[in-house]
This record gives structure tokens, sequence and C-alpha cells, in this order.
């Protein structure tokens, strides 16, 4: 388990928002656009819009024509968007590196202030000719090799992708491809894109475990469940207007953190996510100000998976899954390549230490004691959205909800 970190000042601060990074802005509007099209499911969801619009990116830079304008569209990105800004991306999202001074004697190492692990790879049909071009742009841009696989034996291809999906995300993403998965045109040539994150980190500061404590979680107004909830009063990142509250606390380090949005009624949480956009987000983040909170949180693990083409689909990206209609001349020329499965699945856990979260796609300050009575109350006792994000270039993670706390 590992540990979420708490924003901390000593007077109301009102913090700048930096500029955003371009290709984070298109990934995050992506995402929360896609996260809308998936709130018709029931219960938790959490999803990593990083991965999945690197993922599609690839395959973006291959595309030609109304393929490539309607990738273009869904993504949120310009025509002229440059694959170097997701090389940029990858670089600034790395972690700084601290000197260890406990836990081991002298001599102290440096290690990475959090564990943030992002791994590309496109699967292709053994045989099959790509563009030159392409294939340097995948390996410069994205770190992204190129791997042959037969689709024809799909058990032992899809094996061999979620081997891979499963290393990367250090055993947390298994089976990304369902066991028994079968196609029934693997005479096409098709291509799969894989993406695989995962992130594990510690709260700047730490929830003390004595202090946590059972108490009662509505997942609706009626239906209430038992929950353990982390307890703190400090000072954070907060905001709220008359719909929710919305709280940030840091990780180690404090280059990434979880944002925390609750709504004010019980029943918010339907009615929030059919606003929820890139502009509300970046509206949030813009009102922050440190301030006394008394934070009551539940721990809570998630873990969903669903299939993305219908969602991808319905926000425009069409042709890319037609076998007729797809133009990838920008891969190869050797046939006629379209999109097939695209899978995603995503992991988290959090806890009194902090947030350990994966993700795999396929195409993770000093504290200062307050008494009760001046924290603003922040009492998570019912659905809310959250957003692990890098705050120095914007991009959104992983963004999830918590419906229920025990599933």
């Amino acid at each position: 388990m590992h540990t979420v970190i708490i924003a901390l000042a000593v007077a109301v601060v009102v913090i700048p928002a930096p500029a955003q990074d371009p290709i984070a802005g298109a990934s995050t509007d992506f995402g929360l656009a896609l996260f809308k099209k998936l709130g018709a499911r029931k219960g938790n969801l959490i999803i990593s819009p990083y991965s999945i619009c690197t993922g599609l990116s690839m395959a973006r830079t291959g595309a030609r024509g109304e393929t490539r304008r309607q990738l273009d569209g869904a993504l949120h990105l310009g025509s002229e968007a440059d694959p170097a800004g997701h090389r940029n991306l990858s670089e600034a999202l790395k972690a700084k590196e601290v000197w260890k001074e406990f836990d081991e004697p002298p001599p102290w190492r440096k290690v990475p202030v959090y564990e943030l692990h992002l791994a590309n790879a496109l699967w292709v049909q053994s045989g099959l000719k790509l563009d030159p071009a392409f294939e340097r742009c995948l390996k410069n841009e994205f770190n992204a090799p190129v791997e042959r696989v037969d689709f024809c034996q799909q058990s032992r291809a899809h094996a061999r992708i979620n081997q891979w999906v499963e290393q990367k995300t250090r055993e947390r993403i298994k089976n990304i491809v369902p066991a028994g998965r079968q196609r029934s045109d693997t005479s096409d040539p098709v291509i799969i894109l894989t993406n695989a994150i995962y992130f594990k980190a510690q709260w700047a500061t730490a929830f003390m475990k004595q202090k946590t404590k059972e108490g009662v979680f509505f997942s609706s107004p009626d239906r209430k469940v038992p929950a353990s909830f982390m307890h703190r009063i400090d000072r954070f990142s907060y905001a709220e207007d008359d719909d929710v509250q919305v709280l940030e606390i840091s990780y180690r380090g404090f280059d990434i953190s979880m944002v925390v949005v609750l709504p004010r009624k019980k029943d918010g949480l339907p009615g929030l996510e059919t606003r929820l956009d890139g502009r509300l987000v970046r509206q949030w983040i813009n009102e922050l100000s440190v301030q006394p909170v008394s934070v009551k949180i539940p721990r809570f693990q998630s873990e969903v998976s669903f299939e993305l083409e219908p969602q991808l689909v319905a926000m425009g990206i069409r042709n890319a899954f037609s076998d007729k209609e797809a133009d990838f001349n920008g891969i190869t020329r050797a046939g006629s390549l379209y999109l097939g499965d695209v899978f995603h699945k995503a992991w988290i856990t959090v806890d009194e230490k902090g947030t350990e979260a994966a993700a795999a796609h396929v195409t993770g300050v000093a504290s200062t004691c307050l008494p009760p009575s001046r924290g603003t109350p922040f009492v998570a006792d019912h659905p809310f959205l959250y957003l692990i994000r890098h705050g120095k270039t914007g991009t959104v993670l992983f963004i999830g909800r918590v419906v229920d706390p025990t599933k």
C-alpha cells in the first residue's frame, strides 16, 4: 500500500494555475468526454485519460484523410499537432529524485519521489511491412517498439499482449484481453495498440491509522454501507461553491495530487457528471486556496475493465474501426488496415499511506495540527469524483468515481 499526500500552509493563499501543456489539455478534454460516455455504467469507475489518449495518438500518426480528421476531433487535437509533444510530455512527467535518508544507513541514494511508469507498444501481424517513417515516429516520439505477433493464432497472440501489460503494470493489470476472446476476421490485417501506466505514491503527509474509524457511506440517499474513514485536520488546497466542495491532497514531492470533488447533495454525482468537462475542471483548480480543512474520506479500492469501441464510435471515431473506410496508409500500404478491439482496464487502491494505481489501454510538507473547530468540514460519505493530476503540465493521469467504497 502506498501513500497520498496533503498540501499545507499557514495562511489563505491563492495558488496560481500553471500553464497547461497542450497535449495534456487535449488528453484531459478527451478523457472527460469519454468518462461521461461511460457514465451509464453502474458503480465505481476509473479510467486513465492519458493512457487512452496516448494509445489512440499512436494510431493517429499513421491515419490519413477522414480517419485522421475524426481522430483529431475526438482527441481534441489540432490537425497540425506535433507527435513530439507526446515525448516532451512524457519527459515532463518523470519524477524528480531526492536523497533517501531513512530506512537504510549511509551511503544514501537518490530515489524518485513517486513511481510513474509509462509503456507503449504497437502489435502488428507478422510479415506486415510498415512504413519506415511511421516506425521511426513511434520509436522516437512515443518510445513504442513494434511487436510482431500472428493474430491467426489468437490465443497465443493475446497471451503475449497480456503478459506484456502485466509486466509493465507491476502485475496489477492482468488479462486485459479477455480469455477466450476471438475475432471472426483474423484473416484481415489488424493492429493492436497498447499503453500501460503504473502510479504509486505516498501522501506528502500520511493519514494516521489510529484516526481511521468505521462509519457509514451513503451509496445512495436510501442505501448505507459500512466504510473505513481516514481523518485529518490540516491545511489543504480547497474550493467550494453551491454545488460542490473541491479538495486537493498532494503526494510526496507535490508534483502530483488527488483532487476530490464532492457534491453537496448525497445524490448529486449524476448531475455533476453531466456537466463535467475540461473547462469546469480548470475552474476548480484555479479557485483552490490553502486553508484549514477537516477531512474525512474513505479508504477504497476499485478495478474496472471495458471495451471502448462503442464509446469511441459515439465520440466520432467511426472510420478507424471499419475494414472498408479506415485509412491508415501512413502505417502501411500492404493492405486495408483498421483498428481491432480497444480494451481498457484500470485499478486503484487508496489508504492512509497513499495511492497505488495502474491502467492499461489496448487498441496508475510539514503538517500543522489544528483544532477541529478551525477546519472546514469535508466529509466524503457519499458518491464523489476524483482526479489524479500532474500539476505542472495539467495532465490527468486518472479520473474516477467512488459510489461504494466496499466494492
